[in-house]
């Protein structure tokens, strides 16, 4: 699936002499992807730790907003923002409130556009990154157009289990279930460079007995008349994703034969892990009486 979704994205960003796309900082540390769950939001943006790093635009631009967290108190902080070629928007949130340029400035992927900060709510210095798609009025993941980062640290799948009305079994090799329709739900964590934190994976997939029963994909999230609609294939996010990184991953239904389970999760260099079990059949013969 990602390279198939990579695939359309070079189609959609390689226009002529297009400048290439850089990282905000020079130093990336991601602690937060696009599309986690923290304190009950979804995140459209990426956030990042590092300190406090001289921010560059993405690419070359148009600022067309500046906030400043003493005029308009959102909980961003301090705020740049800046249009792109081919209907792109980058915004920059928690700067500090110097160095910041003006409204209508025509900056250079070289030109500093403040320091990443402590405004808004933030407990830390950190620097968040989110950008808009102008066309579809969307956010898109800004790992799909800005360049990879090192890492060959594979995904962990901490637990997965099946849920129902009488409570949650967690699922190994040889655990019974009794027939019936299960939740089946999974925690799925990245190792993220700062220590004592993780961040979320990037794509997801389910299979029972061979047969994909789930994928996403965390590549964009868009606003419709239904409400938020996170990835491809689109769901509403409060369907899928709960907080800690943990996904629910549609429906188990255990019949009276047992069943293979095959989860497997990757990031965005498509290191992948994968986990997998064969659920047996719970023996619910019951005694007669004589």
């Amino acid at each position: 699936m990602r390279e198939l979704l990579l695939a359309a994205m070079v189609v959609l960003f390689a226009a002529p002499h297009a400048h290439p796309w850089q990282w905000p900082v020079e130093e990336p540390v991601v602690q937060i992807e696009f599309g986690e769950r923290v304190d009950e939001v979804i995140h459209r943006w990426i956030e990042f730790a590092g300190g406090a790093q001289m921010v560059f635009p993405i690419s070359d631009g148009t600022v067309v907003d500046v906030l400043h967290e003493t005029d308009l108190p959102t909980g961003q902080g301090n705020v740049v923002v800046i249009d792109h070629a081919q209907a792109f928007r980058s915004i920059y949130a928690h700067l500090d409130r110097t160095g910041l340029p003006e409204i209508g400035q025509i900056v250079a992927a070289s030109d500093p556009i403040g320091t990443a900060g402590r405004s808004g709510h933030v407990s830390t210095t950190a620097l968040r990154l989110a950008i808009i798609d102008l066309q579809t009025g969307g956010y898109v993941n800004p790992r799909l157009i800005l360049p990879d980062l090192a890492d060959i640290v594979r995904p962990r799948i901490v637990a997965v289990q099946a849920e129902d009305e009488f409570g949650v079994t967690p699922l190994a090799r040889g655990v019974e279930l009794p027939p019936g329709t299960y939740t089946l739900v999974a925690r799925i964590v990245d190792t993220a460079t700062v220590a004592g934190l993780t961040k979320g994976p990037y794509s997801i997939s389910a299979f029972v007995d061979g047969q994909n029963t789930f994928t996403i994909a965390l590549d964009r999230l868009s606003a419709s008349p239904d409400g938020l609609r996170l990835g491809t294939p689109p769901v509403d996010p409060n369907e899928v994703l709960r907080s800690d990184q943990t996904f629910v991953l549609g429906d188990l239904v255990i019949g009276n034969a047992s069943v293979d389970i095959e989860v497997v999760a990757s990031d965005f260099r498509g290191n992948e892990r994968v986990w997998s079990a064969e659920i047996l059949i719970a023996n619910e013969d019951v005694q007669q009486e004589p």
